[in-house]
């Protein structure tokens, strides 16, 4: 409960209301300077597990909401003792902006509905209204540009996607395409503790080292009816209770729950900093959208989902079914996941194409010669591992090349919805994939030589950033784009070039 918190609450005041005009913008802008001044320093350092309850829960001994006469007499009479609300409000005798949203917020926050408690919308928008404000606040290099998820199990699904759904976490934070705040929300009921266990079920498998490295835990809430629990769930997916339940259908938890927002954001800030940026990165849970699919990445593997997988196919001719799952059968036989696999092969239901992928990865694209060296040797293993299956990838290119977490450590091919047979054609009338040239075919045919050509193409422009190329890096990829198919490199040449076994 801080005066920090307060700055949740001022918050409300500085979505401006067309009402208010003229003198009020003095008053507006007294709301911005009082906030910035209560939200406090930025943590340092990540506080321990141990710790949390004491930095999100308790309030310090000069950190207060500003409250108006009438709610402390409102607070004081419903607590029959000013004891509580002494600890965390201070009287201030002129309203103002701030103290007119303050009361409201406190009698009646957006959405509450008396003893039923919190809606799930409006307690998604009371979190990420007041958070929001709070970020919007504050220096640029503080801010965190909050995304908020809602998982609706009111929307209309098929049967793949509620299952989805299903395994996602009701509401999600994201900031700086990270997952840093989940919540599960259950009715009264059902009990917090059912809340609770769906959090640890969700979460099983753990926090994966490549969303947050060494992170040592995300943040979360269990809410059920009028009760908030705030949780942690730790990198071993084990979740654990920050604290006691907050009771939201008194004046004295809604004070309450007010007063963490500001603590919860420097503490989400404090996290993000910890974790390399990576503006690729897919954020856990949250459906992103890339070309015909939906991608959304899990704790231990990737789900995509192709709504019209008829209109699909007819964008990449020669690609099918069979196609794509012999692809993803062969990166099952690579025990080495140079290739991407996937837990069950690729299924289509009434137009839509659902499959999981595995293991996660993320985008790596290397600066140094070295590194280039290793990232196009990994690259030529995973084609290597479809061109024995007599198929062609045809999408070679940065995007679709990923850096494995230990224990593997390198890098993977992955997105094998565009593959075909060696040999197949391309209709003249349709548009070129991304990155190809006139020179990608041979005879209008999509042919082995035609990956290692795009694969010379990914090396030439990667070699084109780092100011001094060897020789052997430049002989390479001449070899590589050569104009005439035939004699441009097979995989196994690649793997025996002098260069690529310099490593």
């Amino acid at each position: 409960m801080s005066d920090k918190d307060w700055s949740g609450t001022t918050t409300l005041a500085w979505r401006k209301p067309k009402t208010f005009q003229g003198a009020a913008d003095s008053s507006l802008d007294q709301s911005c300077k009082v906030l910035r001044a209560l939200y406090g320093e930025e943590l340092e350092v990540l506080p321990p597990r141990e710790q949390l309850e004491s930095v999100l829960l308790q309030p310090g001994p000069q950190e207060h909401i500003l409250v108006s006469r009438h709610i402390w007499d409102k607070c004081a009479q419903e607590g029959g003792s000013a004891e509580w609300l002494s600890m965390f409000c201070r009287q201030q005798h002129c309203p103002g902006i701030l103290q007119r949203d303050l009361d409201h917020a406190l009698e009646s926050p957006p959405g509450f509905a008396g003893n039923e408690g919190f809606t799930l919308h409006s307690h998604l928008g009371f979190f990420s209204d007041i958070l929001r404000s709070i970020d919007e606040l504050l220096p640029v290099r503080q801010q965190l540009n909050f995304v908020c998820n809602e998982n609706s199990s009111g929307q209309q699904q098929t049967s793949g996607s509620a299952t989805i759904a299903k395994a996602r976490p009701d509401y999600l934070l994201i900031a700086r395409h990270l997952l840093l705040f989940a919540s599960e929300l259950k009715k009264a009921e059902v009990g917090i503790l059912k809340a609770i266990e769906d959090l640890r079920k969700k979460f099983k498998p753990g926090l994966p080292a490549a969303q947050y490295g060494n992170l040592p835990f995300l943040l979360a809430a269990a809410q059920s009816g009028c009760q908030i629990q705030y949780c942690c769930i730790d990198n071993a997916g084990k979740v654990h209770e920050i604290g006691s339940p907050i009771n939201i259908n008194s004046l004295r938890g809604r004070a309450h729950l007010i007063c963490t927002l500001p603590n919860l954001h420097r503490l989400l800030s404090c996290m993000s900093r910890m974790i390399p940026d990576m503006s690729d990165r897919l954020p856990l849970f949250a459906p992103q959208l890339k070309g015909f699919a939906q991608v959304e990445c899990r704790l231990d593997h990737v789900v995509k989902t192709i709504s019209d997988f008829r209109s699909f196919l007819l964008s990449t001719p020669g690609t099918t079914l069979a196609h794509i799952s012999s692809a993803y059968a062969a990166g099952n036989l690579d025990s080495n996941h140079y290739l991407v696999g996937t837990s069950r092969l690729p299924k289509c239901v009434a137009q839509e194409y659902t499959f999981c992928v595995h293991p996660v990865g993320y985008s790596n694209v290397p600066k140094i010669e070295k590194a280039i060296c290793q990232y196009i040797k990994d690259a030529t293993y995973g084609l290597q591992h479809l061109h024995q299956e007599g198929l062609v990838h045809r999408d070679v290119r940065e995007a679709n090349i990923v850096m494995l977490p230990p224990p593997w450590s390198h890098h993977m091919l992955i997105d094998l919805e565009s593959v075909a047979e060696a040999g197949s054609l391309w209709p003249s009338d349709v548009q070129f994939f991304r990155g190809w040239t006139s020179s990608t075919l041979k005879h209008g045919c999509c042919t082995l030589s035609s990956d290692t050509y795009q694969l010379g193409l990914l090396l030439a422009r990667l070699l084109s950033s780092i100011p001094a190329v060897s020789q052997g890096a430049s002989k390479l990829t001449k070899k590589l784009t050569s104009e005439s198919p035939q004699h441009r490199l097979t995989t196994a040449q690649i793997l025996n070039d002098r260069w690529i076994g310099s490593l």
